[in-house]
């Protein structure tokens, strides 16, 4: 695919409940995509946006992007089949991408569910996406049998499954969210994670990916291996939220934000440190069996105030 090509990610309304938090995935997807050299990006946040479908269905139509990826949990599959179709037939040379939780759990059931779809990306997309990309042609299968991580579509309708990608070792320290393809005020108005909150100024934010944990009610998209970003880079992103972007709170989105103690003190001293004024919840991601005396009091030194345990299973 031509390093000048549209590349549009698009998420619909969630069909659980109406909370929202940011497209961190895509966010981070775009980063990825640019610093490999793509730089017409655009990520289109339906319900942060407040867009019907129609209006995004009618820029395809006379856009025509060449490749549009999508996200999924289970609950949002009838959706998706629904603007899979639509997209379709608004873009017919579009090549539709889908992620996410429910595509990595049964990558060609997505694909037999929704005709429309070319590929599902199963685990994280970091690496596949890269890959995908440079593999993807408007006319012919390409080079997608090669591409490691993904389930996807032949032109012929057979139904293929590529190996699976080994998750990365480690993260990237030097490799940011994508925050400039966002509006973050419209997120301001909305419900998110947990509902309640202190600030309407807020940003979600990923400090690790995995958990050593098996918790049978959990998703796998990020692997049992538990991979954090350092402090001090955790520490410099909350720095630039606060001071340039004037976010008060964050929601940190974690499966284990608590995975090594030490890590855990150094980043709430370091807020405190730094003078960090920022409330800080947790609506997933601490590991009660975990916690200690010393790690609550730090978290609470930090400005935590809202936290959300699961029972240890």
């Amino acid at each position: 695919m031509d390093h000048g090509a549209d590349i549009w990610m698009v998420r619909l309304e969630p069909a659980a409940a109406p909370q929202i938090n940011h497209p961190l995935g895509f966010m981070q997807l775009a980063a990825v995509l640019r610093r490999a050299g793509w730089w017409n990006l655009r990520i289109i946040d339906i319900p942060a946006a407040g867009i019907p479908w129609r209006t995004v269905l009618a820029a395809a139509r006379r856009d025509q992007p060449p490749v549009v990826f999508l996200t999924a949990h289970t609950v949002d599959m009838p959706n998706i089949r629904r603007f899979s179709a639509a997209l379709a037939d608004a873009a017919p040379g579009t090549c539709q991408v889908v992620g996410g939780p429910h595509p990595t759990g049964d990558p060609l059931g997505t694909l037999r569910g929704a005709p429309a779809l070319r590929a599902a990306v199963i685990g994280e997309g970091d690496e596949t996406v890269l890959d995908l990309m440079e593999a993807l042609e408007p006319d012919g299968d390409g080079g997608l049998e090669e591409v490691a991580g993904i389930a996807w579509r032949r032109r012929d309708g057979e139904l293929v499954s590529n190996p699976l990608r080994p998750l990365m070792p480690t993260l990237d320290d030097d490799l940011w969210p994508a925050y400039d393809l966002v509006d973050l005020p419209a997120y301001f108005r909305r419900s998110r994670m947990g509902v309640l909150y202190k600030h309407p100024r807020y940003m979600t934010l990923f400090t690790s990916r995995g958990c050593t944990h098996g918790c049978t009610f959990c998703h796998e998209v990020f692997g049992r291996i538990w991979r954090p970003h350092s402090p001090e880079r955790v520490l410099d992103e909350i720095e630039v939220l606060v001071r340039r972007h004037g976010i008060r709170e964050l929601q940190i989105a974690d499966d284990l934000f608590n995975g090594a103690r030490p890590r855990t003190l150094a980043i709430c001293e370091g807020i405190a440190r730094r003078g960090l004024d920022v409330a800080i919840c947790f609506p997933n991601g601490l590991r009660a069996d975990r916690l200690r005396p010393e790690e609550i009091e730090a978290l609470h030194r930090a400005g935590t105030w809202r936290v959300c345990v699961s029972p240890v299973n």
